[in-house]
């Protein structure tokens, strides 16, 4: 359903922009964002394959796109990772 509704938003993004704003271009950076957004984290787009070296079992993992402004997934993990950067080297520990 993800990927479903992915491509079709991916279509549809050049299509209803152009009609909001019909007076402005659409600034390249937006343009750029919201199409890797759309293709974060589909294996159509790239991915590796990471095995167990104990039992041996494999795992496909796609890659993400790594943007700051615009993807919710890559944006959720930078802010997570921002956060026990600051509690665990940044901020004093609290008083007991």
């Amino acid at each position: 359903m993800r990927c479903r509704t992915r491509r079709q938003t991916r279509g549809a993004f050049r299509v209803v922009i152009p009609d909001l704003a019909p007076a402005a271009p659409i600034p390249a950076l937006l343009v750029r964002e919201v199409e890797a957004s759309l293709r974060c984290g589909l294996l159509e787009y790239g991915g590796i394959r990471v095995a167990c070296e104990g039992c041996g079992s494999e795992r496909l993992v796609s890659f993400s796109c790594k943007r700051r402004g615009f993807c919710p997934s890559c944006l959720g993990r930078r802010m997570s990772d921002g956060a026990v950067y600051l509690t665990e080297r940044i901020l004093p520990e609290r008083p007991r």
